[in-house]
């Protein structure tokens, strides 16, 4: 006998397992188990949860799983009657679709076009999750998707990548752990993403199971944030945490004692993880420290690149072909620069003063998009989120370029669709 559970205790997976097994029970047997499991809705949603799970621990097969997803979901968009007026109608769908058309224009007078317009098609393909999302909303598939499976996939991911970073660190003794990426800082930038996600969860989780798995998730992308040295993601997922908590504030107040036992906590794990970051937080405001004054050199001679190239810029994915031969401070240590160090100088100088004003529409269109949920859904977790995550890409944006870093990128815009899939229609304004 198959035990059921209560509906409202009971989880996607575990609804999917026990109405397959009353088929089986009833008898449906293997053959149309096998036809009740594999329909093209949860195809496209198991091709979803992969892509999210994956893409902190294997970019190829996360990509992969990406376009699976895609192409299920427009099988799924035509077989639900998709309406493109209504999509259209969406206001940072039209912020998205104007910034798009302003860049392209802006790449037809890129120093290399071809190369600019492979890099513009790779921006594009970091949207289609939530031109996806939006495209299921607006079609009668309003109630195929549960955000919280796909959010949950993610946490694994960061927490799997997490422990094998701290496993680099055991058997190595060195920092700046890189986990399954080259780049410590782009491991790093993933807490960006995970620890606000985590915290927001951890808000709204009703069982004991759920309030366990977000703080041993927690816990460990915290230890691995801090072994990867990455200043700017130290800063940014503090900043996105912060935000989390702001938003959270009601439920701070309404749990007084668990809210102070869980700040202790974390004090005590910041404070005995303290060798491991002490000396790397006091280069912050030490203008002597290498990495700190070859950033200004760099911001510097950005500025007079964007004075150089101030309409269209030099290309899109055209900085270090310019920057390195021409701009180069004769007094920097590095030798080659790929970018300035700072998402909005970058952007400046490879689209111009007309792409960044795109830029800034674009993430102007993204905040009034979560300042009206976040009126509506005060409470929604997915919301205060992807709020928490903004805020942190924003602020690493300042030292690194990081807001369209195509693994972050797709992740961004993937939970930006689910969080407007899963709220009312409000972003028609």
């Amino acid at each position: 006998m198959v035990k059921i559970c209560k509906k409202n205790n009971m989880t996607y997976f575990g609804r999917l397992f026990q109405s397959s097994c009353r088929n089986i029970k009833n008898g449906g047997g293997v053959l149309n188990y096998i036809i009740h499991i594999i329909t093209l809705e949860k195809i496209f949603i198991l091709f979803t949860i992969l892509f999210a799970f994956f893409m902190p621990l294997f970019e190829g097969i996360a990509s992969t799983m990406m376009i699976l997803s895609i192409i299920s979901g427009c099988f799924l968009l035509k077989r639900y009657d998709f309406n493109i007026g209504s999509f259209k109608g969406y206001f940072l769908v039209k912020i998205i679709m104007l910034f798009f058309m302003i860049i392209f224009i802006v790449t037809l007078f890129s120093t290399n076009r071809l190369e600019s317009l492979n890099k513009y098609v790779g921006l594009v393909k970091c949207v289609l999750p939530f031109f996806l999302l939006i495209g299921l909303k607006e079609s009668k598939a309003r109630d195929l998707i549960k955000p919280l499976p796909i959010f949950v996939a993610f946490l694994l991911g960061t927490t799997c990548a997490s422990l094998y970073s701290i496993y680099q660190y055991i058997h190595t003794g060195q920092l700046y752990v890189t986990a399954f990426y080259g780049h410590h800082a782009v491991f790093g930038s993933f807490m960006e993403l995970s620890l606000p996600i985590t915290l927001a969860l951890l808000f709204v989780a009703e069982t004991k199971r759920q309030q366990v798995f977000y703080i041993i998730s927690g816990i460990i992308c915290l230890v691995a944030l801090i072994m990867t040295q990455a200043r700017g993601p130290w800063i940014a997922s503090f900043a996105g945490m912060v935000t989390v908590a702001i938003l959270f504030r009601h439920r701070i107040m309404m749990h007084k004692r668990k809210a102070l036992f869980c700040t202790l906590f974390l004090l005590c794990v910041i404070i005995l993880a303290a060798p491991l970051y002490s000396k790397r937080v006091v280069t912050l405001v030490d203008p002597q420290w290498a990495s700190n004054y070859i950033r200004v050199m760099i911001w510097k001679s950005t500025l007079q690149m964007i004075h150089d190239y101030p309409l269209v810029g030099v290309g899109l994915d055209q900085f270090s072909s310019i920057y390195n031969p021409l701009y180069l401070n004769p007094l920097s240590p590095e030798r080659f620069h790929g970018h300035g160090h700072n998402t909005y100088l970058t952007f400046a100088a490879e689209c111009g003063l007309i792409g960044l004003i795109a830029f800034m529409a674009l993430l102007y269109g993204v905040f009034h998009t979560l300042w009206i949920q976040m009126k509506a859904h005060s409470r929604n977790p997915y919301v205060i989120a992807c709020i928490g995550i903004f805020i942190a890409l924003l602020v690493n944006s300042l030292v690194d370029r990081i807001f369209w870093e195509a693994r972050l990128a797709k992740l961004f815009w993937l939970f930006m669709g689910l969080m407007i899939y899963n709220s009312k229609d409000l972003q028609r304004k």
